[in-house]
């Protein structure tokens, strides 16, 4: 929560049709207040767009939310009222629940094991009732759970990254791009698992939040984002048993279920965990403890779930692992993945991710088109701008030492790459034009600005991988790019990996060359 002395004075203006309208939260892209209807004296919610000039992404958020809430319709989650526009931003007006969050719970009292499963199961009930109409929240934490004081309620807010449920792979992303709060976020959903989010990512937060409860501070409670992220990636939680031995042990189990890295190890519906805490608290209520009894048991799927695991792949897989740490200690490497269409090199390329973000590397990805050969290096430039954009989120001091680096590898060339990539001018600002050459010199000026401008970002400390899909539509100048027979600096380590889909097209002889590039980096 933010004071009210926190919000621009001109925020608070022209609130037409309100009353008494009370600064609530600040978020990075909404300001929220409490007001009055004119009309009704009704007590509502107001929750509009930050910046005078939103961007189409932060309008159908909010837009998205309106819809999500609108449709839920549920008696634990908001009841939207309307959207109305405010300036040139949205306003999104919601129904005044009037509970404190459970934030505000936690920081005042030490809770009891009764009233952690007392409100661990009316959580559960709240997440059953959107995940059974196939909305998952994303960002389940205590400043977005309400509790009713008198009854235990709870009351799920902040629909702002919810989502109807899907196949979709989040992004992989950074620190400053997650969507989510980092502390709570599940390891699918940063986008580096090549793992879909679904209702198991909500599970996952709740366990956070059961394991704040019982122990006093998060799992993982690190102070860099980054950290915190490869913790939830990487790194084994200690059982809240451990932490604190009044915690029953059949309960420290539940939160270390709800805590697996893979959400097929997690509990796969509300129904069973519901079932499971409740045992916890008759027991509890009972004789003042909880033996062990067998867990899982009412667990079942609410639908069939398609496995999002590759099996017999491993061999690939270790593959790809071996080619991508040489590559990080050794050098640039070059790896052909080939198949016929639909058959998942684009899944086995992505099984990688999580090695390449503990190595604090970056996957960038571009994929050639049929109808764009005529368009050189179409996907080399849309990676390039991928990894522009994640460089951006990185915080100021970082910033600066890119723009160091770049300034430096570009010698002057850089304005060659603005106008394709035009986040690099946001890192490096404006600069010179370059001088005209023949039409020979100046390509060749350009390819190898290219590779220069790769190699910055590629090193020991974070290895660039660059996916590059659909190689039978592969153009004359990324053939070129990619078996460049110049070394990159010293210590530079970045590595390529190339997917070929097998159609009754011809073979090109860039694919060739191709092959016989990537046998060379095997074989060296």
């Amino acid at each position: 929560m933010v004071a009210p002395s926190a919000f621009p004075a001109s925020a608070a203006d022209a609130f037409d049709g309100y009353t008494s309208v009370v600064p609530v939260y600040e978020g990075a892209e909404t300001f929220v207040y409490r007001a009055r209807k004119h009309d009704s004296a009704a007590q509502v919610i107001l929750k509009q767009t930050k910046n005078d000039y939103p961007s189409a992404r932060e309008l159908a958020r909010l837009r998205r939310e309106f819809m999500i809430l609108r449709d839920l319709g549920l008696d634990n989650t908001p009841h939207a009222l309307a959207l109305e526009e405010h300036g040139r931003g949205l306003r999104l007006v919601m129904a005044d629940i009037g509970h404190p969050t459970l934030r505000e719970i936690l920081e005042g009292e030490k809770l009891s094991i009764e009233t952690v499963l007392v409100l661990a199961i009316s959580i559960c009930d709240a997440l059953a009732a959107i995940h059974e109409r196939r909305v998952i929240h994303k960002d389940i934490t205590p400043r977005n759970i309400l509790v009713d004081p008198s009854t235990s309620k709870v009351f799920l807010i902040d629909f702002g990254i919810s989502a109807r449920i899907s196949r979709e792979l989040s992004a992989p992303a950074s620190a400053r791009s997650l969507e989510g709060t980092p502390l709570y976020v599940s390891p699918e959903q940063t986008g580096r698992m090549n793992r879909a989010v679904d209702a198991r990512s909500d599970f996952y937060s709740l366990g956070v939040i059961l394991y704040e409860m019982l122990v006093g501070h998060v799992p993982f409670p690190d102070r860099e984002v980054e950290d915190v992220l490869q913790a939830h990636l990487t790194r084994s939680p200690v059982p809240p048993r451990e932490m604190a031995p009044s915690v029953p042990e059949p309960l420290s189990d539940i939160v270390m279920k709800l805590l697996a890295k893979t959400p097929e190890e997690r509990y796969q519906s509300d129904a069973g965990l519901a079932f499971d805490l409740g045992e916890c608290l008759r027991q509890w209520r009972e004789r003042g403890s909880v033996e062990s009894f067998p867990l899982y048991t009412k667990d079942r799927a609410p639908e069939l779930r398609r496995s999002q695991r590759l099996y017999g792949r491993e061999h690939d897989i270790e593959a790809l692992l071996q080619a991508f740490e040489r590559a990080r200690l050794r050098g640039p490497e070059l790896v052909l993945v080939s198949g016929y269409s639909g058959i998942g090199k684009s899944a086995l390329v992505r099984e990688i991710h999580k090695s390449i973000s503990r190595h604090g590397g970056y996957f960038i990805s571009g994929k050639f088109d049929q109808l764009s050969r005529d368009v050189p290096l179409a996907p080399v430039v849309h990676a390039f701008r991928e990894l522009m954009r994640e460089i951006l989120t990185e915080p100021p001091a970082a910033l600066a030492r890119w723009k160091e680096d770049l300034l430096s590898a570009l010698k002057g060339n850089g304005a060659l790459l603005t106008e394709l990539v035009p986040e690099l001018a946001l890192v490096v600002g404006d600069l010179p034009k370059v001088p005209e050459l023949p039409p020979d010199q100046a390509k060749n000026r350009f390819e190898l600005t290219l590779l220069d401008f790769l190699h910055v970002f590629a090193n020991a400390a974070h290895p660039v991988v660059l996916f590059l899909d659909d190689l039978q539509w592969l153009d004359p100048a990324s053939r070129r790019l990619l078996v460049s027979p110049r070394s990159p600096p010293s210590g530079r380590r970045p590595a390529a990996v190339a997917g070929a889909a097998r159609t009754r097209v011809r073979p090109a002889a860039g694919r060739i060359e191709l092959r016989q590039q990537a046998r060379a980096d095997v074989c060296a």
